[in-house]
């Protein structure tokens, strides 16, 4: 895969620009850790979905103390409120006022541990969501929304979505690491479309392979002159201007 993207990244001309986001943070585990050593051995920002409701006063320590992580917001404590179908801790059945309401309240949770150390995004756990959701990250001054690029597109709101378009894991039957061609295929298809690449990982269950295949990722990324990689603030401000 590393060859081959080494020849994806050596024929373009055009800038490319990339961001990680790492989903379901709120201990101060192991893997954090070495998800932590890793981006910063390679000077690289990486986004991190902080779940408030389970968020420990030992893990925000940590994430104020790295520059490198960007924290923001995972829904409230990602809980499944759906009966049927999907799990999704803001789908259609709940109402505006819920939504808003746990919003709200993993906002204050957030401040609380983090100050003025995260960023005013929203990633909805399961990256599903719905225009109930939109509302209330507009009322409550969200910035920025990171779901799934594969769903549609948010637009005619305050915020502005960067969200992310390869996930190294297929998840029926659980978590399970994609092969280097998949992957590297998905790449490819991304980078011939307009807009950032958004590669997803899971801490939690990432295992050596998974932490190899990053890191070597990251080695390329890092190594191309034509690839940024970038926080979810630096992406939306350069959408805005």
């Amino acid at each position: 895969m590393l060859e081959r993207l080494r020849s994806v990244l050596g024929d373009r001309a055009a800038p490319l620009d990339v961001f990680f986001r790492d989903d379901d943070a709120d201990r101060d585990i192991p893997e954090l850790r070495r998800l932590d050593a890793m981006f910063a051995r390679h000077e690289a920002p990486v986004a991190l979905a902080v779940i408030p409701g389970t968020l420990t006063p030992e893990c925000a320590a940590l994430l104020r103390s790295r520059p490198h992580m960007e924290p923001h917001q995972h829904g409230w404590i990602h809980a499944n409120h759906e009966p049927d179908g999907r799990k999704c801790e803001f789908g259609h059945s709940r109402t505006f006022e819920q939504q808003l309401i746990d919003i709200a309240r993993g906002s204050q949770r957030m401040s609380e541990l983090l100050g003025a150390a995260w960023t005013r995004a929203f990633t909805p756990p399961w990256n599903r969501c719905t225009a109930e959701t939109f509302r209330a990250l507009d009322e409550l001054g969200f910035l920025i929304l990171s779901k799934d690029a594969t769903s549609p597109p948010v637009a005619a709101h305050r915020f502005r979505e960067v969200s992310i378009g390869i996930d190294i894991f297929r998840w029926q039957g659980g978590a399970k690491l994609k092969s280097e061609e998949e992957l590297m295929a998905e790449f490819e298809k991304r980078a011939a479309l307009p807009g950032p690449i958004g590669i997803l990982l899971h801490h939690k269950v990432m295992d050596d392979a998974a932490f190899q295949l990053v890191d070597s990722l990251l080695e390329r990324l890092r190594a191309s002159r034509t690839v940024s990689i970038h926080t979810l603030a630096a992406l939306a401000n350069k959408e805005q201007s």
